[in-house]
């Protein structure tokens, strides 16, 4: 058996686009939709985990580095799609989803 995390085709070739959708941490708070709205293009990190907690749906680290730079990593984003330029990698409250495979 052999841990490891997805990169961005196997994201895109063995998951559908429901598939691909995290659903985010019970621990992280739901705000109102009318502060969201005021907010919502605020990019300071505790806004960004606001924002997860107010689709219900968290992003997502993939193994392949984003496009940007060293410090980037791809991901799946909170609607499921994969954003191959990826975040910095200093975001600590994006999720990890490990895939097996499992040899017989």
């Amino acid at each position: 058996m052999h841990w490891y995390l997805l990169n961005s085709d196997e994201a895109l070739n063995l998951l559908s686009d429901k598939q691909r959708l995290a659903k985010g941490a019970t621990f992280v708070e739901k705000i109102p939709k009318a502060e969201f709205e005021a907010i919502k293009d605020d990019t300071r990190p505790y806004v960004e985990k606001l924002y997860v907690s107010l689709l219900g749906t968290s992003p997502w680290w993939l193994r392949d580095r984003g496009a940007k730079d060293e410090n980037y990593a791809s991901i799946v984003q909170n609607d499921g799609l994969v954003d191959s330029d990826g975040h910095h990698v200093h975001r600590t409250y994006y999720g990890i989803r490990p895939a097996i495979k499992y040899l017989i």
